[in-house]
């Protein structure tokens, strides 16, 4: 039923269902609307699907980043002659592979000072004042207030949660050595070994048992700072610690026991062909996630697969993806093409993908053998790694300036396609709510329409009913 004027027809007069009549003429006027939805709706596609692109060289640009630089692309192990009985080792990426011969004449040691013994832990018996600690690393000077009586009394175990709870690089406890009539003794160890972390304790500002306490620490040398003493490779070293990550460039060497006259432990760092190439496995996958997006982008499909977009062909009825065309998945794929396939620069045992295991199907994927690319890691580790890192166009390298350079948020590849899709989508939005407008008011001129005729067909059934009733009178 039609309405004008806030008064509804249905077709009372003329007999015409005008409400059928006015829905399906706007529903032939409203198809440029529809066709605008359609081409609205792919473009969104598109957008969606550029972004999963992004998701997919995100993940490149990540695993190449990690392949680029010459300092963290290979990675290594190492190996002790003595199976770890005198130290361990450890090597990060910036290691280098060799040989080195270790003896440790002397591990170091913390200084450990304490007192010579009382009867009871707890009782409050040691004075009150101030503690200072004095180190030889050039520190400056702790101070630790030692509370009297009428608060906390100064026992051992109140002392030792003093100094414990004053933070100064000294461990506090007390002990029970179970030995004589006074077995309780107050143990300070500094936190770090070696001479550098030595210490001594005084108090000039205190009642005569903490005096003698202080006095009773500093006299004590029973376990003295010791510098960790070693030779490697025939020249000697000294450090202020167990764990030494400063003697060989990229390895960490932890001393646990004393070599015995004439004993030397080697230690064996070769490159970890394993390990990296884990790494160079996820760069191969992310690589082809990409190579795959685009490949699917580019197939016709036949009309029974699902498809966003249609293009419809006479005999085959032919859909194709959203992306299908775009320039700028053609010049990325053929980019990463180009670079996968071209030969670094600086080293002639490798300078192909190819020669170390990593190969390139017709459709443009990379296979990796990881059999192959460890035998070539264990031959010729800076070959392989110059394929990758080479600063002219190592893959990883230019692959990773490529990907940059793509998605740059303001002038990259990616921006301008989505930019320019965004355009299209906010010039269909102009052209969809002019065409509504129009219809609108298609909508109420033909309401109208219809409503008028309704009442002149209204008026004219009426003067048909007077002269009828007129010609009955006569």
């Amino acid at each position: 039923m039609s309405s004008v004027g806030g008064i509804s027809f249905g077709g009372l007069a003329s007999g015409l269902d005008t409400q059928s009549i006015i829905r399906q003429l706007l529903a032939v006027e409203s198809r440029p609307i529809a066709l605008l939805e359609a081409k609205k709706k792919n473009f969104q596609a598109k957008k969606s699907l550029y972004g999963q692109l992004e998701g997919s060289l995100d993940k490149l640009f990540e695993s190449a980043k990690g392949l680029r630089l010459a300092s963290s692309f290979l990675d290594f192990k190492v190996k002790t002659s003595d199976d770890d009985k005198h130290l361990t080792a450890s090597a990060a990426s910036n290691a280098a592979a060799g040989k080195h011969d270790i003896i440790i004449e002397q591990l170091a040691q913390a200084r450990t000072r304490t007192t010579s013994g009382s009867d009871n832990a707890d009782t409050a018996r040691h004075g009150a004042g101030l503690l200072r600690f004095d180190f030889t690393d050039g520190r400056s000077s702790a101070f630790v207030n030692i509370p009297d009586s009428q608060g906390e009394p100064s026992s051992l175990d109140n002392i030792a949660s003093s100094i414990n709870a004053a933070e100064i690089g000294i461990q506090a406890s007390v002990v029970n050595t179970g030995i004589g009539d006074k077995p309780y003794k107050l143990v300070l160890t500094s936190n770090e070994p070696g001479t550098k972390n030595e210490f001594t304790v005084s108090t000039d500002t205190a009642s005569g048992p903490l005096i003698d306490l202080a006095n009773e620490l500093t006299n004590d040398n029973s376990i003295p700072a010791l510098q960790a003493k070693l030779k490697i490779n025939g020249v000697p070293a000294e450090r202020s610690s167990n764990s030494i990550s400063d003697l060989i460039a990229g390895v960490t060497v932890d001393l646990a026991a004393v070599h015995a006259t004439g004993e030397k432990t080697t230690i064996t760092i070769t490159p970890n062909a394993e390990e990296t190439g884990k790494k160079v496995k996820a760069f191969v996958d992310a690589y082809n996630e990409v190579v795959d997006f685009i490949s699917n982008q580019q197939k016709l499909i036949k009309n029974e697969d699902s498809a966003t977009n249609r293009d419809t062909d006479d005999d085959n009825d032919i859909r194709t993806n959203p992306l299908f065309g775009e320039s700028s998945l053609r010049t990325i794929r053929s980019t990463l093409r180009s670079l996968v396939g071209s030969s670094v620069d600086g080293n002639e045992a490798f300078a192909l993908l190819s020669q170390v295991g990593i190969d390139s199907d017709r459709d443009g994927k990379l296979t990796f053998n990881q059999g192959e690319f460890e035998e070539a890691v264990t031959k010729d580790p800076e070959a392989v790694r110059n394929i990758f890192t080479n600063e002219t166009n190592g893959i990883a390298n230019s692959i990773y300036d490529a990907i940059d350079e793509w998605t740059d948020s303001i002038d990259g590849l990616l921006a301008a396609s989505t930019q320019g899709i965004d355009r299209n989508v906010t010039d269909i939005n102009r052209q969809i709510s002019r065409a509504e407008e129009k219809l609108d008011a298609y909508e109420f001129a033909l309401t109208q329409k219809y409503a008028n005729l309704e009442i002149t067909m209204g008026r004219l059934q009426a003067q048909l009913g007077s002269i009828a009733n007129i010609g009955q009178r006569r």
